[in-house]
């Protein structure tokens, strides 16, 4: 945590100082950053963050979701990979399908 309060401090909180902290302190590849930072729109980050979890990959789901909660548009998108980040990070696997739910919910 320590990490995140001085990259917060450092960069004025952008998500790309946070995903480099991600990347720094639980070893997230390359590939997995430029997933997380390619989409444009939700809907194409929750095809990537579905792919990620049903690989097993839950470092990279979760530094997607980060990104998912700087995106711009409506705020309840942010909300929704709050709660999945929030999910991930708390290794909750009831919490995460809740919030899996919610998103693919809000995007049909």
């Amino acid at each position: 945590m320590f990490i995140l309060t001085t990259v917060d401090s450092a960069c004025g909180g952008s998500s790309l100082c946070r995903l480099a902290c991600l990347a720094v302190e639980e070893s997230v590849s390359a590939g997995a950053l430029v997933q997380a930072i390619a989409p444009l729109r939700s809907h194409a980050l929750l095809i990537l963050v579905l792919n990620a979890l049903a690989n097993g990959n839950y470092v990279a789901a979760k530094a997607m979701a980060m990104v998912g909660i700087r995106m711009r548009g409506l705020p309840i998108i942010s909300r929704l990979f709050a709660g999945l980040y929030s999910a991930i990070r708390n290794n909750d696997r009831d919490a995460i399908t809740l919030a899996l739910i919610k998103l693919f919910y809000y995007h049909i």
